[in-house]
């Protein structure tokens, strides 16, 4: 009888172990990337000099890029680049919250970056405060 007790007691326990660890895993597995940032920072180590002249050098060529590639406009009459702008209108949602990265290897750590309102703020160029809270109205 205490054998039989013994058992029944033991797979209870194996059981809910069991049960505890697949939905921890499963936990784990769907919030992996917001864990190991929580946990790690940026994921990045910058201790050594080498690594940052690196990293500066990598956001150096990535700010080059941006700015070679960013404007895509037909420049008509030779409107652009804009000169002595103080105010624009921003057109489209998205222009009010930019979407930066995505998962796997499209994955970026966000928390630092602007969205191109404050962006063109820190630039000296205000947007259109009613056009940005419409579309900002509009995603929540």
């Amino acid at each position: 009888m205490k054998a039989k007790r013994f058992l029944i007691m033991n797979v209870a326990i194996i059981s809910s172990l069991s049960v505890l660890l697949i939905t921890a895993n499963i936990v784990i597995s769907v919030f992996h990337n917001a864990i190991n940032l929580a946990l790690s920072g940026s994921g990045a180590n910058y201790q050594s000099a080498t690594a940052q002249e690196a990293y500066d050098k990598g956001a150096e060529v990535g700010r080059q890029i941006e700015e070679e590639g960013l404007v895509l406009l037909k420049n008509n009459n030779g409107v652009l680049p804009l000169e002595n702008t103080e105010k624009i209108n921003l057109f489209g949602w998205a222009s009010s919250s930019v979407f930066y990265g995505g998962s796997g290897s499209g994955t970026s750590n966000s928390l630092s970056a602007l969205g191109l309102p404050e962006a063109l703020k820190k630039k000296g160029i205000e947007c259109n405060p009613s056009l940005v809270s419409k579309y900002e109205e509009f995603q929540s």
